[in-house]
């Protein structure tokens, strides 16, 4: 007997050499695991296959492919070959591309993907409502594009930093390294900065750019002295590998404490 999806050969009781079952088994389910291939659309067997070497059958085989078009074949000390299921997905290594398989009209392999991006084989999948004015179709490439439009073309990227307790004076209290590139808006547009005690002067903190300063932060007398306020002149990238740090006021505030800064940032 055999499985009845892909017609594995089954033991049977009492089975002389069931390793030779077995193994075949192994093998097939081996180029199942795998669902890669080197090629498609060749009909031809290659002169030389090495073992485990695996093809989509093209559209006129011939010698031993003669009959298996669109199967799967894969060499084993000969060829054997597996009819795919709809809805298989398979990548062709030599095209970095995926295929699906389908029976029925049309049948055979559909480009799905590539390295390059998304390919719709049919622009409108047929879809069937359940409420008064459901729609029948769906522009699935259409819809593709919908999506893409809500994704932001520079995504965000936020440095969360904190200073614990009262800083000392003249001192480089926070560093920063960046992993990627990451800019940072004029006047530092989103970003906050705010001490859990607030200052009992005036108290800027400086920003910099490996040794440049970029900007300040200022936390005014009294109240609200536990927000600081942005001064940034012009949007700055970081690369990787660049240091942001932040040096605290010449003389030291009496009260200024726990300062929580995120700076909002985009990709």
């Amino acid at each position: 007997m055999t499985t009845p999806i892909y017609v594995l050969d089954e033991l049977v009781q009492n089975q002389a050499q069931p390793h030779v079952t077995v193994n075949s088994a192994i093998r097939r389910l081996e180029v199942l695991a795998s669902r890669r291939v080197l090629d498609k659309d060749t009909s031809t067997p290659p002169g030389s296959p090495a073992e485990g070497d695996r093809y989509i059958v093209g559209p006129a085989p011939t010698d031993d492919w003669a009959g298996y078009a669109d199967q799967i074949a894969y060499y084993s000390g000969g060829w054997y070959f597996i009819q795919p299921e709809t809805g298989e997905r398979w990548v062709v290594i030599d095209e970095v591309a995926i295929y699906e398989y389908a029976i029925g009209s049309p049948s055979g392999w559909s480009l799905v993907s590539t390295s390059g991006g998304v390919t719709v084989a049919a622009a409108n999948v047929s879809y069937t409502g359940t409420g008064s004015g459901s729609p029948t179709s769906l522009n699935v490439e259409a819809a593709i594009q919908e999506l893409y439009a809500l994704v932001p073309s520079t995504p965000p990227y936020d440095i969360g930093l904190f200073l614990p307790g009262a800083p000392d004076a003249d001192d480089i209290v926070v560093r920063w390294v960046a992993p990627r590139s990451v800019t940072l808006p004029v006047n530092l547009t989103g970003s906050y900065a705010v001490a859990a005690n607030p200052a009992s002067a005036s108290a800027v903190f400086t920003i910099y750019q490996n040794a440049t300063s970029i900007g300040t932060i200022t936390f005014a007398t009294g109240s609200p002295g536990d927000v600081g306020v942005f001064v940034f002149a012009a949007p700055i990238t970081f690369v990787a590998g660049d240091v942001l740090a932040i040096r605290s006021p010449v003389t030291q505030d009496s009260t200024l404490a726990d300062i929580a800064i995120t700076l909002k940032g985009t990709r």
